[in-house]
């Protein structure tokens, strides 16, 4: 029940993060109606970036409470948080500035997702023996994936005239794992601590190494994703239909490889296979990015998969790596804090930077300026030796 509790919960977490999304055009017309289509539709991609204050907030708050009583009530009372934020979005009123109702339900879904999201994974991993902990890892992050899928089928069945069934549906998925997370045992490894703001001076240090492998992580998914979502139609013969299509398609090579590389750390230690991954992608992401003037599909798909391949390699055993590098008493908060960070700060601009280069330059392979810069830091980090001998400190 430990196990499965936090995987319905990363489930969860995920289809909620992204129904948003994926529900946003039928959503415009209702929240913004005297706007133009593609106003509204705009103003209601707005509200995306909104948790971006919240999450990191959420991590601090979540982490305390993880910390100090345990794994088991944070990660239940977050479930919780989230599923009513959600059902929230569901019970919207459809009225003039329905948009400002909207704007807290999203705020405080990424306060409540802060606490899941990295908390989870860190409770599963626990209750895991060690030399299985990069398959779980894995694992965990695959199972995100079905959540992702789910948004995205359900939202193109019911999204346009049953959208607030998809939110209460989440809502009511969240009330299920929060029903097996009450008959589950609180992590082996927990040990209570105090809170300290001085606890995330101290380990500072950490943090921002944390931060850098998390942020290429993201960085390199947001690329490929959102940034060649639409920038690929505009410099290739292929239709917006044919890119969100392959688009469905790498969720299931995400989910394959994900396992994979996950199954292959039982071979190839971890710290190397994901900074062979960085390297490669800073190695290759100009040459790579410069080949897509005018590619073929096929040629734009080969290069959207190495992408994915060397994202998937580094983030399959990520969550295992950073738990052996944690301090035992304040693991869910800085584990937590670190990734938010890098995810937040480092991973979710990518499009937006990328963007401005291209445009700025004209250039195709200005993108992948940022990628090289967070692909050689993480890299690095991954074989500083002061980070890969300090094992779990107290």
């Amino acid at each position: 029940m430990s196990k499965s509790g936090a995987l319905i919960g990363n489930i969860l977490n995920h289809y909620d993060s992204s129904l948003f999304g994926w529900v946003a055009p039928f959503l415009a017309p209702i929240l913004f109606p005297g706007k133009g289509g593609m106003e509204a539709l705009l103003l209601t991609f707005a509200f995306l970036p909104l948790n971006y204050m919240t999450k990191p907030l959420g991590a601090c708050f979540w982490g305390w409470i993880g910390d100090r009583w345990g794994r088991k009530p944070a990660l239940t009372a977050s479930l919780i948080g989230m599923a009513l934020s959600t059902s929230a979005i569901g019970c919207l009123p459809l009225r003039e500035h329905a948009w400002i109702l909207l704007a807290f339900c999203r705020a405080f879904q990424g306060f409540f997702a802060a606490g899941e999201e990295k908390g989870a994974a860190l409770y599963l991993l626990e209750h895991t023996a060690p030399e299985k902990r990069s398959w779980m890892s894995a694992l965990y992050d695959a199972s995100g994936i079905i959540g992702i899928f789910l948004a995205s089928f359900l939202a193109s069945q019911f999204g346009e005239n049953h959208w607030r069934l998809l939110f209460w549906l989440g809502a009511a998925a969240g009330l299920f794992g929060v029903f097996l997370r009450h008959h589950a045992q609180e992590s082996p490894e927990f040990k209570p601590a105090p809170f300290s703001w001085k606890t995330l001076w101290q380990y500072r240090n950490l943090i921002s190494r944390i931060s850098i492998v998390s942020g290429f992580s993201y960085a390199n998914y947001f690329l490929v994703t959102v940034f060649l979502n639409g920038f690929l139609p505009k410099i290739t013969a292929l239709s917006k239909a044919d890119v969100l299509l392959f688009n469905t398609h790498l969720l299931w090579i995400d989910f394959f490889l994900l396992l994979g590389f996950g199954a292959l750390c039982r071979w190839i230690p971890k710290e190397k296979l994901m900074a062979t991954a960085s390297l490669l992608t800073a190695l290759l992401a100009i040459p790579l990015f410069a080949s897509l003037d005018n590619a073929s599909w096929g040629h734009a798909a080969i290069v959207r998969l190495l992408f994915v391949t060397f994202g998937v390699a580094l983030a399959a055993p990520y969550h295992a790596w950073k738990l052996e590098h944690l301090p035992t008493h304040h693991r869910f908060l800085i584990g937590s804090f670190a990734s938010t960070l890098g995810s937040k700060f480092f991973g979710a601009p990518m499009p937006a930077i990328a963007t401005y280069l291209v445009t700025q330059t004209g250039l195709t392979w200005t993108a992948a300026l940022p990628l090289v810069i967070l692909g050689s830091a993480a890299s690095g980090v991954l074989l500083l030796k002061p980070l890969a001998s300090r094992k779990v400190v107290s």
